[in-house]
Parts: structure tokens; sequence; C-alpha cells
């Protein structure tokens, strides 16, 4: 990531740090699902 990028997100709202997290998660989750189905 770049230093702006990290820097928008520390002004984000709250609000938006929820969905950043969410967002994060789902592609975490969706990796793990494909990392089993190459297994």
């Amino acid at each position: 990531m770049k230093k702006t990028e990290i820097h928008i997100q520390k002004q984000a709202q709250p609000e938006q740090n929820i969905q950043l997290q969410t967002l994060a998660s789902i592609t975490t989750m969706m990796r793990m699902q494909r990392m089993m189905r190459m297994l």
C-alpha cells in the first residue's frame, strides 16, 4: 500500500473502517476456499 492510502484510511470514519475490515475478511475467506479447492 502507498503512504497516501494509509493516511486516507486513518482519516476515514469508523463506519468506513468496518466496511474495509469486512471486505478484507471476505477476500481472505475467498482465498482460503480457493486454497482448499486446490488441495
